[in-house]
């Protein structure tokens, strides 16, 4: 007898934990700034710094890099602050010393508090997603090559996540403010986001091509106005993604982790030029799907069966898609105010929930939009709109759901009332089948100390959930044997029909 056994490794998520963490703390102007007034905007961004799994918990330590734009007394030009705030929450999850552990983070909420003209306390709420898994081997029975045994097979359709690294890209370039817009006084705020491109495959690497969209928030040289101004900064890099080659899927996911923006004087001694250093981070994800054909049951046809069998979890992919949804937000100005320039418009998706219900899948999320105006008497003023992100697809049968949003770009247009925006998000969704097999590690033959003989033909009458594979492994004979010594054209038996079971 010859047994062959295949060979699939698959990571198995075992652990999810979901906490919210309170980062609160004060910031204290430097004796080099101007007094505050009032709070123009305010606006925060959370990354994990590292994470410490001990006795069935999860650390996960990071900060918060909160910056905010305010009107300083006197009336004095637009100026702004920067703090980092540490933070440390631990997340209790049942796991073993072999478990691997990622967390994502995720600023919901800011809140300030101005306690006078020097200091400011700072709240953020940063939602944390902490994903426990572990690697398993299985290698199940996938041919058995003897004629004494009577085997048959199943395929499936196995999804296989092959690798998810991280690698770190830094963009720099040289970026110029129109001739229409004054000089630059001070670089007060720079916001980013990726907008993703194409992917192309190699061997354990990927080339990645994407846009970098950065928009900075200045004061004029000439009088102290706040002016924004907009740059795009195509980068293609080269990232690792073990594992992938031509019959791999690899999807990346973008971060900004830092950026930076200076002034620089061009030969006519205008500063027009801004130095724009930004630190990314691209998540890489690498899967593949195989059709594997696997001994589903099997058994001697002379002497007694032993099987041992073993637990495998696996996920059938069932669809992937990237889309992009148009989204409308309106900002509306107070009552009897007039918006006369839209200075900087910053658009954040924030992903919320993927659930599968009654043959749909729905994706949420909300887009949060920070907008800095001009009115018509020459003031900046600023505004927040939150607007929910919807999107579905019928998909018959139950699913996991994973699902990632960027901005693919950002249109304002102004109103009588306000100023309307239509974002494009684009929405990365992947849908995945889970699915319980119970695969055949090993078979013994057992010889039986009274075996008896088998009559050469056996009468049966069919009961209910009988097949003639069931039929055939109860008496040692073979499924072909029975359906010809029954003329079956099929494989349904009626419940009470008389068969004929001839001896293999």
């Amino acid at each position: 007898m010859e047994i062959k056994k295949g060979n699939i490794n698959l990571y198995e998520q075992v652990a999810r934990g979901v906490s919210n963490a309170l980062v609160e703390g004060d910031v204290i102007l430097p004796d080099t700034k101007p007094d505050m007034s009032e709070i123009l905007i305010a606006d925060a961004k959370a990354r994990v710094s590292s994470l410490d799994c001990r006795n069935g918990s999860v650390t996960v330590t990071g900060e918060v890099m909160f910056c905010a734009l305010y009107t300083p007394e006197e009336a004095q030009e637009t100026k702004s602050l920067e703090q980092v705030f540490p933070f440390s929450q631990t997340v209790d999850l049942k796991c073993t010393d072999d478990t691997e552990f990622k967390a994502e983070v995720l600023v919901e909420h800011i809140g300030f508090t101005l306690i006078n003209s020097r200091k400011l306390s700072a709240k953020i709420m940063v939602a944390i997603n902490v994903f426990g898994g572990i690697e398993n081997c299985y290698e199940p029975i996938i041919e058995v090559c003897s004629e004494n045994i009577e085997s048959r097979d199943k395929k499936y359709s196995i999804y296989i996540p092959l690798s998810e690294t991280k690698t770190d890209i830094a963009v720099s370039d040289i970026l110029t403010v129109p001739q229409n817009k004054p000089d630059i006084g001070e670089i007060l705020k720079v916001d980013a986001y990726v907008t993703p491109h194409d992917t192309k495959l190699m061997n354990g690497k990927a080339m990645v091509h994407a846009e970098l969209n950065v928009n900075t928030v200045y004061t004029a040289a000439e009088d102290g106005r706040l002016m924004g101004v907009s740059h795009s900064v195509p980068f293609t890099e080269v990232v690792e993604a073990p594992g992938a080659d031509e019959q791999s899927v690899v999807h990346v996911s973008y971060c900004v982790d830092k950026i930076s923006a200076n002034t620089k004087g061009d030969l006519n001694g205008d500063t027009k030029i801004i130095s724009m250093d930004a630190e990314l981070c691209a998540k890489v994800r690498v899967s593949r799907t195989v059709s594997e054909k696997i001994v589903d049951d099997c058994y001697f046809m002379d002497t007694k069966t032993e099987i041992a069998r073993r637990n495998m979890k696996i996920k059938e992919y069932v669809t992937s898609e990237n889309t992009r949804i148009p989204v409308r937000s309106r900002v509306e100005a107070p009552k009897n105010v007039v918006v006369n320039e839209v200075i900087n418009c910053c658009v954040k998706p924030l992903p919320r929930e993927c659930t599968w219900e009654n043959g749909k899948v729905k994706v949420k999320g909300d887009l949060v939009t920070f907008l800095i105006y001009r009115d018509e008497q020459g003031i900046a003023r600023s505004a927040v709109a939150e607007n929910d992100i919807v999107w579905e697809k019928n998909i018959k049968d139950p699913c996991e759901i994973e699902a990632d949003m960027w901005i693919d770009n950002v249109n304002c247009e102004i109103g009588e009332t306000g100023v309307e925006i239509l974002t494009n998000v684009g929405i990365y969704t992947k849908a995945l089948k889970s699915c319980d097999v119970d695969i055949i590690t090993d078979i013994q033959s057992k010889e039986e100390t009274n075996s008896g003989v088998f009559p050469s033909m056996v009468i049966y009458f069919a009961k209910d959930g009988d097949t003639l594979w069931s039929i055939a492994k109860k008496y040692r004979t073979k499924a072909d044997k029975i359906k010809r010594a029954n003329n079956l054209d099929n494989d349904k038996i009626e419940v009470g029909r008389r068969l004929l079971i001839p001896k293999a």
